[in-house]
């Protein structure tokens, strides 16, 4: 009795997913206006967005905003007079700003002539194509990963990457959930709320420098780091749950998780994704060549843009090492490099996001330790892929990768 209670439980929770994906997927607009401030700014879905739980927003100026955390604005707001070693690896702080989160139904979907960032001087000023329907690819071993539309040679990502982003895929999940439990208001012409809040329409966010600006076809990698992502309030039933992912993933021997990437496909002109279902998968042998894969935007191994990103880790290590007073609990490490080697072919970046967890405080005389953990690994494993590099390939070269790489999709 007691096991056909079970199957039943599981079979309604099932279904009760399933629906919900099905509502979110009838919800979402692609290049709709989901914010406004009270000075009119427009905000939209951050199109590069490779983790996290809750959809970041860009402005219509190009800021990234997050919805606000008191640890995370204290740690920006005291991280020019305690840690200004740090300020080269976070992003810029930019103040925060409270967005109107709900609209009337009835509004139509605003179309977006503004990137998540400034085009560059290379880059087209003509407005994003409308959007087609995304490729999904199938389920493999290794978690989700999915391959968006073909972007326009003279256009912006942005419509492209709203149809089925990482941003976009948190943002359909929170308004179905919305939507379900209060289904008149959509019908009614109501406002439907984009929080996970049931009380009040507008919120605080954080405004930062967008990572992605100077790039015009990011290759995002988004990597939780330490040994442990819980912070110093959080509740017994938190700290449980936290510590077993940890222990249960990567992140308690190596300091790091893999949290999701997307990575510009040259061959296919076009973006695929992997999610955080895949990352916790990974095992401690799977992360190189997982770090190898997302070197490789189609069958080109970036060799440029890897020496470059393994200083960039290498500098930021040697910081933490010589930085106390900090704990970054359930922090995570950001790379970035340009996919379109047309364009900016050396650019990359590393930054250090994610603080709303973090401790800060004057008896934390030491390093810490398992931020430091994970830096090492990463340094140790980029190392190893530099000392692959063959002969033929010259500093800051690209060659075919020959490197058997993680079978991340099936």
């Amino acid at each position: 009795m007691a096991a056909e209670e079970c199957e039943s439980s599981q079979a309604k929770a099932t279904h009760a997913r399933a629906d919900e994906e099905e509502l979110a997927e009838e919800l979402v607009e692609p290049n709709q206006v989901v914010a406004r401030s009270a000075d009119g700014t427009r905000f939209y879905l951050y199109t590069h967005q490779a983790g996290g739980h809750t959809p970041f927003l860009r402005s219509a100026n190009g800021s990234v905003c997050k919805p606000v955390i008191a640890l995370e604005l204290q740690f920006y707001e005291a991280l020019g007079r305690q840690f200004p070693q740090l300020r080269p690896f976070v992003p810029q702080f930019l103040g925060k700003v409270t967005v109107e989160l709900s609209l009337p139904s009835s509004v139509a979907p605003s179309p977006v002539h503004t990137t998540c960032s400034p085009p560059s001087s290379s880059a087209s000023s003509s407005p994003a194509e409308p959007t087609r329907a995304a490729k999904k690819m199938r389920t493999g071993s290794y978690g989700k990963k999915r391959r968006l539309v073909k972007p326009a040679p003279s256009s912006s990502l942005t419509a492209a990457m709203s149809a089925d982003g990482y941003s976009a895929k948190l943002w359909k999940q929170e308004r179905a959930k919305k939507s379900k439990r209060y289904p008149s208001s959509e019908s009614s012409g109501g406002p439907v709320a984009l929080t996970r809040s049931d009380s009040g329409n507008s919120k605080d966010y954080l405004m930062l420098g967008d990572l992605t600006r100077d790039f015009r076809r990011p290759c995002v990698l988004d990597i939780k780091m330490g040994t442990r992502q819980h912070g110093e309030d959080a509740p017994p039933a938190k700290v449980k749950s936290h510590s077993a992912k940890c222990a249960a993933t990567t992140s308690l021997a190596l300091g790091l998780r893999l949290c999701g990437m997307q990575i510009y496909d040259e061959r296919e002109e076009g973006y695929a994704i992997w999610d955080k279902s895949w990352g916790r998968q990974l095992t401690a042998s799977d992360i190189e060549p997982a770090l190898e894969t997302y070197l490789t935007n189609g069958s080109t191994l970036r060799w440029d843009a890897l020496e470059r990103l393994l200083r960039k880790v290498q500098q930021l290590r040697h910081v933490v090492g010589n930085t106390t007073g900090l704990r970054c609990w359930g922090s995570s490490l950001l790379l970035v490099y340009e996919g379109d080697r047309r364009h900016a072919m050396s650019s990359v970046d590393v930054r250090l996001i994610d603080f709303a967890h973090c401790q800060m405080s004057s008896s934390l005389e030491t390093p810490d330790e398992g931020l430091l953990l994970g830096l090492t690994n990463i340094d140790r494993y980029l190392s190893n892929i530099v000392a692959r590099r063959p002969p033929e390939a010259g500093a800051g070269a690209s060659v075919a990768s020959t490197t058997a790489t993680l079978p991340l999709a099936i």
